[in-house]
């Protein structure tokens, strides 16, 4: 006899949660339910001894409404991934600025996903990068005022042409 295929391990051991769930839960629950806690299909695919794709290949199989539910649970599963940033920042080890770093950047990474997974509700600001040139800005202001001012003071004709003699300053 045959061994069973790690795909067939998962199976079986997403049926085995999906009972300890309840009488009318399906392998389907237990992903959404693992989703909405905070987890993803990766972490939850390493858990069941798969690669990333088997795990996503079955829920593809299992119909549009199943990946309609992984798409709301991951919408709902983003306040638990709001919960862990926080969490990680309250639990933050204050020893070493590189350790603090770290779990801030953690934190950051959390937050972004969470944004993305629900937008509507926890989207934040747009970010935008800004970049200034202030030299090109400089020269751009120099080009306008050189333009304003040939505007407000036509050229003088040949015969119009004053000669300053000497000039002093005043203060």
């Amino acid at each position: 006899m045959t061994p069973p295929s790690p795909r067939d391990l998962m199976i079986a051991e997403l049926t085995r949660r999906a009972a300890e769930l309840g009488p009318l839960a399906t392998p389907l629950d237990v992903v959404a339910d693992e989703i909405e806690n905070g987890s993803d299909i990766t972490k939850l695919a390493k858990e069941l001894g798969v690669k990333r794709m088997t795990l996503s290949r079955y829920i593809k199989q299992l119909g549009s409404e199943a990946t309609s539910r992984i798409a709301d649970a991951r919408r709902d599963g983003a306040h638990a991934l709001i919960e862990r940033s926080e969490e990680m920042l309250t639990n933050a080890p204050t020893d070493s600025r590189e350790a603090l770093q770290k779990v801030k950047w953690l934190a950051d990474l959390l937050e972004r996903r969470a944004e993305k997974a629900n937008p509507q509700e926890l989207g934040g600001a747009a970010r935008v990068a800004v970049q200034l040139n202030v030299g090109a800005l400089h020269l751009q202001a120099m080009q306008r005022r050189s333009v304003a001012t040939a505007v407000a003071s036509p050229a003088l004709s040949a015969a119009e042409t004053i000669e300053i003699v000497d000039a002093e300053i005043v203060a």
